[in-house]
């Protein structure tokens, strides 16, 4: 019985998670924002850090697939070393990432410190194989306190990215000031 359980959470995570990284996948990520968004307090809100790599393809391209693995494998870690214990980090699809922060305090503030945290980590070079490759990243921030849906936050969110790409790269846009 203790084998077959085994087999049943192995397989559960595998559902569940990237197999390159080990992060959340776009389907746990979706679960665990429609929750957050049902359970929100008064006074209390979600945030979610869409993250785009910014010019990952020339790596692959340049030091190959198994050097862009090994990025996504470094930037799936920085992600996880600057995150609190309770915020979902996923990786959606090739090199997006997004951070599910829950009950970032009362406002804006703590969000905003931890979407500088994860940008700041980000864009730090990294030993990629034999190389020194620069790494950075467009941010995408969105939150709620209520009364969305995941897909209209990550819209949002998205929004707010693409916005930190336009205004430069390796940037942090907040969706409430790009509606502004």
């Amino acid at each position: 019985m203790t084998e077959r359980r085994e087999l049943e959470e192995q397989l559960t995570f595998q559902a569940l998670h990237d197999p390159l990284t080990g992060l959340a996948n776009r389907t746990l990520f979706t679960d665990r924002t429609a929750h957050a968004l049902e359970t929100v307090q008064i006074g209390g809100q979600c945030t979610v850090l869409l993250i785009d790599l910014d010019d990952f393809k020339p790596v692959n391209d340049t030091l190959g697939h198994a050097a862009g693995d090994e990025m996504l494998r470094i930037v799936a870690d920085r992600l996880r070393d600057v995150t609190r214990e309770g915020d979902t980090v996923a990786r959606l699809g090739g090199d997006e990432f997004a951070v599910l922060l829950e009950e970032a305090g009362t406002g804006s503030t703590d969000a905003a410190l931890a979407a500088q945290r994860v940008l700041y980590a980000i864009n730090q070079p990294a030993q990629v194989g034999e190389q020194l490759v620069d790494i950075s990243a467009s941010i995408g921030m969105a939150s709620s306190t209520g009364g969305d849906d995941v897909d209209a936050l990550l819209r949002t969110a998205d929004t707010a990215m693409y916005a930190a790409k336009d205004a430069g790269k390796g940037r942090l846009s907040d969706a409430r000031q790009t509606e502004a």
